[in-house]
């Protein structure tokens, strides 16, 4: 192995350790992570093949990716999930602290695209409280599609078809 020897002397060939950090656990394209003094692990449910990181449970339980920032101000961002074509940013999600800043028990969800050059716009927001604004475009639907105010409506009582309850 070679190694340094100090600042100003030359590099030196030694032999390796016969003893140091091991690892063990490892298959083909897991994700190996330190588990103590020169220990390392293969993790199993956590593989990246070069082109897939992939998280996957096998038991009865849920799989996170978790953003955890400590921000101090609103509307910062505690992180995100950004789409890139050909190293371009197209678009993104973003989580973001709202004005609960001593609690920090509050955020909104903002969705963006670019529509050309690499500049971000902001199309959707989810408010703290479960509202969504449309921060810039317009709610299109397919031919025969619509607000579906069935829910609510009593047809039977209006004498109403099923189909005027679309909007």
């Amino acid at each position: 192995v070679l190694t340094s020897t100090g600042a100003g002397s030359p590099p030196a060939f030694e032999a390796l350790p016969t003893s140091g950090a091991t690892l063990s656990g490892s298959t083909n394209n897991t994700v190996v992570t330190v588990t103590g003094s020169n220990a390392m692990i293969g993790e199993a449910t956590l593989t990246y093949d070069g082109t897939n990181l992939q998280a996957k449970q096998t038991g009865n339980t849920e799989t996170s990716i978790i953003l955890d920032s400590n921000r101090s101000a609103a509307d910062n961002s505690i992180g995100g999930l950004v789409g890139k074509w050909d190293t371009e940013t197209v678009a993104d999600i973003r989580f973001l602290t709202d004005d609960d800043t001593s609690n920090k028990d509050n955020g909104y969800i903002v969705f963006r695209t670019s529509a050309a050059s690499g500049s971000l716009n902001e199309h959707l927001r989810i408010k703290p409280a479960g509202d969504v604004q449309i921060t810039d475009g317009n709610v299109t639907f397919a031919s025969g599609h619509g607000i579906d105010f069935s829910a609510t409506a009593d047809p039977s009582a209006t004498g109403a078809s099923d189909t005027s309850s679309l909007l």
